[in-house]
């Protein structure tokens, strides 16, 4: 079953659109209203759900029920890792997260490759990191069947 991270609070019995990378997926697999897709929203737990209405663009789907199932160690783990260069800082984010750390705090180190300005942070730039972090750590979460939100600091 097709297993999806959904912003946002979940509930049983709600129709919701799902967002546009979701939509995307529904379209590759080739999914057909009707079909049973798993959601998540990284508060713990799952919601099984059932594809409504599949447009060209857009996609609605019905919450039908909600599973605890957790998938998580016992302990909690942050990694403090040094700002890496290109593709790799999100490579490190979704692997970190699919061997279980709850916690991520990039750290900028004298000889890391940290860009954006004199002090690294650049508004924009900042911004862009931060969601594909987010994203980075989505697709870690949708890989090894993780059901909690990560802590990017």
């Amino acid at each position: 079953m097709p297993r999806f991270h959904v912003d946002g609070p979940l509930s049983v019995g709600q129709t919701l659109t799902l967002p546009d990378d979701v939509v995307r997926h529904v379209h590759v697999l080739r999914l057909q209203t009707g079909d049973t897709i798993t959601l998540f929203d990284g508060a713990g737990g799952e919601y099984r759900g059932e594809l409504v209405d599949i447009a060209k663009r857009a996609a609605t789907a019905r919450v039908d029920a909600h599973s605890d199932r957790e998938a998580e160690p016992p302990y909690r783990m942050t990694l403090a890792q040094g700002v890496a260069g290109g593709d790799k800082m999100d490579w490190l984010i979704e692997k970190a997260v699919e061997l279980g750390v709850m916690g991520i705090a990039p750290i900028t180190a004298e000889r890391g490759r940290a860009s954006g300005g004199p002090t690294g942070r650049c508004g924009a730039r900042r911004t862009g990191r931060r969601s594909r972090a987010r994203r980075a750590s989505s697709a870690g979460a949708i890989a090894c069947r993780k059901s909690r939100r990560r802590a990017l600091r």
